[in-house]
């Protein structure tokens, strides 16, 4: 935030006049990235089944069935790879201004938002 007469903010790329805020609200979400995981695990598990229907049924050779084991494996581990997810928390400032228009400020680091609240307080528009 720059001083003098009026103060303006920077966000990224966008410039807001200070006076121009009227409401800042923050948000918190939880997020937890697993989807291509369990991507992961349903592909080597459709895999290692196919290998097993035609290593028992279609007629080929039992060495085969390694190749299911070898599948099954990998799915489990992509299993594992969800258990063990941590979750994202972020942490988001929407900031409206008199024209209505609005910004996110959108971060994983607290002390950044808390940061920008500060500076805000001190303005006098949080």
């Amino acid at each position: 935030m720059t001083g003098g007469a009026n103060p303006i903010l920077r966000i990224g790329e966008q410039r807001l006049r200070v006076a121009d805020i009227r409401t800042v609200a923050l948000t918190a979400s939880q997020e937890r990235d697993f989807l291509g995981s369990l991507l992961n695990f349903s592909a080597y598990l459709i895999v290692a089944g196919v290998f097993m229907v035609l290593a028992l049924q279609g007629g080929w050779r039992e060495r085969f069935l390694l190749a299911t084991l070898f599948f099954a494996i990998v799915g489990l581990t992509s299993l594992i790879d969800i258990t063990l997810a941590t979750p994202i928390r972020l942490f988001r400032l929407r900031i409206t201004t008199a024209d209505q228009h609005t910004v996110d400020f959108t971060s994983a680091d607290a002390r950044e938002v808390d940061a920008l609240m500060v500076a805000l307080q001190r303005a006098g528009k949080a």
